[in-house]
């Protein structure tokens, strides 16, 4: 018997294998970046078709095979829907989930980097949010993911914008150092090398 693993994780991306498979890319709460296997999850008649399409945000049962994870089970949770609906905000989330899935190897735990991205979601769903804010969020979003995976060290005026509680008040700092962050990601994104 297969011990089944539950956690929460966002379907970075998906591609078709097999007649009716789907081999996706995962970040999960609880064992970080993944690569798992949805059988059947392509078929008309699967009740998994729904909740790990690419952009999803679900709760997933898991089992882990040999060499990769398989999907057992998944239930959709609505925190990117609205997201999806604004052009924007789907391009900025197209760019977070590929700088995940560059800077993201293996499999490790990153409960914290996890938290900041859902806080992030939560903040562009809004549908009342402003462009400067959306702006301001996918900053915010970036440093944070460069600060917990080790890219990011403390820079002078802005160690608040990777330790302070995300949320709007926060987005109110970034605006007047804005050249200066970009600027800074910039540098650190260079400095990776990937």
């Amino acid at each position: 018997m297969y011990k089944i693993y539950q956690t929460e994780g966002l379907v970075i991306e998906g591609r078709s294998l097999g007649e009716a498979d789907r081999f996706l890319t995962v970040f999960t709460k609880d064992f970080g970046m993944i690569q798992a296997q949805a059988q059947g999850v392509r078929k008309i008649s699967s009740k998994l078709r729904y909740s790990l399409q690419n952009f999803s945000y679900a709760e997933i049962d898991l089992v882990q095979g040999k060499e990769v994870w398989r999907i057992t089970n998944a239930k959709k949770k609505p925190l990117l829907d609205q997201v999806i609906t604004n052009y924007k905000v789907m391009k900025i989330t197209n760019n977070i989930f590929n700088l995940l899935k560059r800077l993201c190897h293996g499999e490790e735990k990153n409960e914290s980097l996890f938290e900041d991205i859902l806080r992030g979601f939560s903040l562009l769903s809004n549908p009342k949010i402003t462009i400067d804010e959306v702006n301001n969020t996918e900053f915010v979003l970036v440093l944070r993911i460069l600060h917990r995976l080790g890219y990011w060290g403390e820079i002078d005026g802005m160690a608040s914008l990777t330790t302070s509680p995300f949320n709007y008040l926060l987005l109110n700092e970034v605006q007047p150092l804005r050249k200066k962050i970009i600027s800074e990601i910039n540098k650190s994104l260079k400095a990776t090398q990937l």
